[in-house]
């Protein structure tokens, strides 16, 4: 009787140190001498399938039905507005950080806007003032 035995863990690992090291020179082996090659070919004598794919389905567009080569224009006009419609979205996109930039550099030039607050609250005693106001207030407190 043995006193220890190994768990399935243990084994598992002593394959791995065994097998990792032979697996790993032996491919080295089989690179550099030209066989790798030869057992790819055999394998693709085979099994063709296995092969890279080298080429499409259909090889000459006059295979197409007309119906689809209609479809694939109205998708590929689709996808061109799509791209237009995109690049118009990034043309604001810039155009709204430039103007976020200009207001940031008027907020730390120090724009004053104490007395423009003060001018708000004279108007309305309540303290709610509707949203043209605010819109009024705030380009008023910008253009200054």
């Amino acid at each position: 009787m043995t006193k220890y035995k190994a768990t399935g863990c243990a084994r598992f690992l002593f394959f791995l140190i065994i097998f990792i090291p032979v697996a790993y020179f032996g491919s080295q082996y089989l690179m550099q001498s030209g066989k790798w090659d030869q057992i790819r070919d055999k394998i693709a004598q085979v099994n063709p399938q296995s092969n890279e794919y080298t080429e499409s389905p259909v090889s000459n567009t006059s295979d197409i039905s007309p119906e689809i080569k209609e479809r694939i224009e109205r998708l590929l006009a689709k996808v061109n507005e799509q791209a237009d419609k995109i690049d118009e979205q990034e043309e604001t996109i810039h155009r709204q950080n430039v103007l976020i930039d200009q207001l940031k550099q008027r907020l730390q030039e120090g724009v004053n806007t104490s007395t423009d607050q003060s001018e708000i609250s004279s108007k309305k005693e309540d303290g709610k003032l509707s949203l043209e106001e605010l819109l009024k207030e705030t380009d008023k407190a910008l253009k200054n």
